[in-house]
C-alpha cells in the first residue's frame, strides 16, 4: 500500500512539474511574440513620423516619360 501511495505521489509531482514547464514555455513564447509585435509597431510609428514626400516624388508612375 505504501508503494502505491508513493507511486501516486511521484506521478502527481511529475505531472505538476510538466504542467509548470509547459506554462512557462508558453509564457516565454508569448513574451517573444509580443516583443516582435512591439518592434513592428515601433517601426510603423517611426514611419508615420517621417516627413511626407515632396510633390512629384513617390507614389505615381509617370508613364509619359
Amino acid at each position: 500500500m505504501d508503494s502505491d501511495l508513493s507511486t501516486l505521489l511521484v506521478a502527481a509531482q511529475t505531472t505538476n512539474t510538466r504542467s509548470s514547464v509547459a506554462v512557462e514555455v508558453m509564457r516565454r513564447a508569448h513574451q517573444a511574440d509580443q516583443q516582435v509585435l512591439d518592434l513592428i509597431d515601433e517601426g510603423a510609428q517611426n514611419l508615420k513620423a517621417v516627413a511626407p514626400l515632396p510633390d512629384g516624388v513617390g507614389r505615381v508612375v509617370d508613364k509619359t516619360a
